[in-house]
């Protein structure tokens, strides 16, 4: 199977908890086929916002508009695998 086929992955980066732009060396993934993942990560972003569960109000990337654990959560639970790869050689 070509690599595109196989599927991607999004890099979260989460903060340190006290705003600064500090970084806690965590890498979250989600993997599937990219026409898939696309869908699936539209869709609940939609179902998300309409529901309020929005962390912030306005123009925002994805990672900063959902709480990224919960978000991957619930992908895994609509079939797109999700990983979470901590540590230094998580962020080459």
């Amino acid at each position: 199977m070509p690599p595109v086929a196989r599927g991607g992955r999004l890099r979260v980066w989460g903060g340190g908890g006290g705003g600064g732009g500090a970084r806690d060396g965590a890498v979250r993934g989600a993997a599937g086929r990219p026409a898939v993942a696309a869908a699936l990560v539209a869709s609940t972003t939609v179902e998300w916002l309409l529901a309020g569960r929005n962390r912030v109000a306005g123009m925002a990337g994805l990672a900063e508009m959902v709480e990224p654990v919960a978000f991957l959560s619930e992908l895994a639970e609509r079939g797109l695998e999700a990983s979470v790869f901590e540590g230094e050689r998580a962020l080459s």
